[in-house]
């Protein structure tokens, strides 16, 4: 039953009041079903234009393609019917081919602002052997990705729950992935948790900037280099949580890898959500050691959106709406 989740929306900024192409990778009707309550309740807002994106095999007939085109409709109907009362616009296409490329060219041809895909968790032989979908469009994509694990928790397609939503905190990219966050994910009665992985880049702030307000009082038997971390990540976020409103918010420093470490935190931390951002890790060393966006996806039991770093660099709101704008200007009606 969709129709409760049709009134439900997560909060929209004056900014960023355009609506968005939001790409929807189908496959199974129960794993579609699945993805698409998720991305109502967390993603999906009033004025969307929704793509239903869906692939089958290369080595189709034309004639086996407008059958499977027929079927898709049929079993998709409910959702644009979902879509519809919550006053979005959505489309159904089909394709033949590799469903790697063709969702990565679909989400270019249609000028998306975020897609989602599903993700069955495949080991890493396997993973490594015919290549996971969820992975090929993360990093191929030309927008934000959300990768949803099948195995994800009931509760987390529920419009009402106060979400924990959990930001990868990196100097690098903590800006434009907070931006991103804050109008396109976050609503009111959230909690957002900022889960700093760079520790030692951290003690490099120096104390003389931290005003005394920054102090963590429940950090108080750590060694001065932890506490003076601690301080700097409270000053590294500051700027961000003062546009938070009805949104509480904590800091939280991790150690280890980034990669096992977000998770672990995930899992601690009860996340529904984790926004990344977009290493720059070359074709061998993602092979080897897996992207930090690659990795949760298929480790954490939570969605995880990985936010694509602005091609100007560092992210600024008013850069970001310009470019969006632009391309909706450009896209085809």
């Amino acid at each position: 039953d969709f129709g409760d989740m049709a009134a439900h929306s997560p909060a929209k900024s004056d900014v960023y009041d355009l609506p968005r192409i939001v790409a929807v990778a189908t496959s199974n009707r129960e794993a579609t079903c699945h993805i698409f309550q998720w991305a109502m309740a967390n993603v999906i807002k009033t004025g969307d234009k929704v793509f239903f994106l869906h692939v089958e095999p290369a080595n189709e007939t034309d004639e086996e393609l407008a059958q499977a085109t027929v079927k898709e409709g049929i079993e998709i109907h409910p959702f644009v019917e979902t879509c519809t009362a919550r006053g979005c616009e959505s489309e159904i296409k089909v394709m033949r081919g590799d469903p790697r490329d063709k969702i990565v060219d679909e989400c270019h041809a249609i000028a998306a602002d975020v897609v989602i895909v599903g993700s069955r968790g495949l080991s890493s032989a396997k993973r490594s052997f015919i290549g996971s979908v969820s992975e090929y469009v993360l990093q191929h994509a030309p927008c934000p990705v959300a990768v949803v694990r099948e195995s994800i928790h009931v509760d987390s397609d529920r419009p009402s729950l106060h979400r924990r939503i959990a930001v990868a905190s990196e100097p690098g990219s903590l800006n434009y992935v907070f931006e991103f966050t804050l109008h396109n994910i976050l609503r009111q009665g959230d909690h957002l948790l900022f889960l700093h992985t760079d520790h030692t880049r951290l003690t490099q702030f120096q104390t003389t900037m931290m005003t005394a307000d920054t102090h963590d009082h429940s950090q108080e038997n750590l060694d001065e280099s932890e506490t003076q971390a601690h301080a700097a990540l409270h000053y590294l976020i500051r700027p961000h949580v003062v546009k938070l409103h009805g949104i509480t918010h904590q800091g939280i420093l991790l150690h280890g890898d980034p990669r096992d470490a977000l998770v672990d935190a995930c899992h601690e931390h009860h996340v529904d959500i984790l926004m990344v951002g977009q290493r720059s890790v070359g074709a061998v060393k993602r092979l080897v050691t897996g992207s930090v966006s690659g990795y949760t996806s298929q480790h954490c039991q939570n969605p995880v959106i990985m936010v694509r770093r602005p091609p100007q660099g560092i992210f600024e709101p008013d850069e970001e709406f310009h470019r969006v704008q632009e391309r909706h200007e450009h896209l085809p009606m």
